[in-house]
């Protein structure tokens, strides 16, 4: 996941222009759009012919063609001042994030409590940083703020929806792998057709990229889903949790759309 935001961070700097930067984001929506149906059938393919393990070494050949070709086709974009990496932020921001997810997967109260006491030294180093990780003055912009709480809330749900369906097609309703991916491709096909018009919309409204936000959510999204589904062996309570978290999915993400509206929208006008 964390691709996505070093891709986009390139795509910025080699298309400067407003309106080239959004057909490259368009583009760049369409490529990533169509990789979401090309995992689960692919993946489905390896589990269900050769294996689990399968599935982690066909990174390998595409690493190994994407690192040379990266290296030759992507130039180098050099900063006037080189920013220090800031370690503390960092270390405290994973924490937090490391302690969250597993705190809601255990349900453990003392790792809740180191979350928050690593999220509130994160909030106190940053103030003090002179290179922040994350500065707080960026938290107070209502743009900025909006952009990076929606984006959040469409992997939480996106990638928590994926995460539950496809335990329910195989494990509730014993699915091969393959035959799930090929079941789950209507949630995918419309990004990618609808990708070019997020393009056009992208070059109307201007670009507005968050940052690693989208993965936050993802992360959050299987520890949450999974804590509300429980086990799928419990199919009565699987398909309960099921419907659970189509509610609670409407319901964020018509916030979204609202604070989309509030904060994003109003702040282009």
């Amino acid at each position: 996941m964390a691709c996505n935001v070093g891709t986009l961070a390139v795509l910025t700097r080699a298309f400067p222009g407003r309106a080239e930067q959004a057909r490259a984001v368009g583009v760049w929506a369409g490529v990533s759009a169509l990789a979401l149906p090309a995992g689960p059938l692919i993946g489905g393919a390896l589990v269900s012919g050769v294996g689990w393990r399968a599935v982690f070494l066909i990174n390998l050949p595409i690493i190994a063609v994407a690192l040379p070709a990266t290296l030759r086709l992507v130039a180098e974009t050099g900063e006037e001042r080189q920013r220090r990496l800031d370690i503390p932020g960092i270390l405290l921001a994973t924490t937090t994030l490391a302690a969250t997810v597993y705190a809601v997967i255990a349900g453990e109260l003392l790792v809740l409590l180191l979350a928050a006491l690593a999220l509130a030294g994160l909030v106190r180093r940053e103030r003090r940083a002179a290179e922040p990780l994350l500065p707080p003055h960026l938290m107070r912009e209502p743009a900025f703020a909006g952009a990076n709480l929606v984006a959040m809330a469409m992997n939480l749900v996106g990638i928590g929806t994926i995460f539950a369906a496809t335990l329910y097609l195989q494990t509730v309703q014993h699915r091969s792998a393959f035959t799930a991916g090929l079941m789950l491709l209507p949630l995918f096909v419309p990004m990618a057709v609808l990708a070019p018009v997020t393009g056009r919309l992208t070059g109307h409204y201007s670009p507005r990229l968050p940052n690693t936000a989208r993965q936050t959510g993802g992360a959050l999204a299987v520890a949450v889903y999974g804590a509300v589904l429980g086990t799928p062996t419990d199919r009565a309570g699987f398909t309960s949790g099921l419907h659970t978290l189509g509610v609670i999915g409407a319901v964020t993400w018509l916030a979204a759309l609202g604070l989309t509206w509030l904060t994003i929208a109003k702040s282009g006008s």
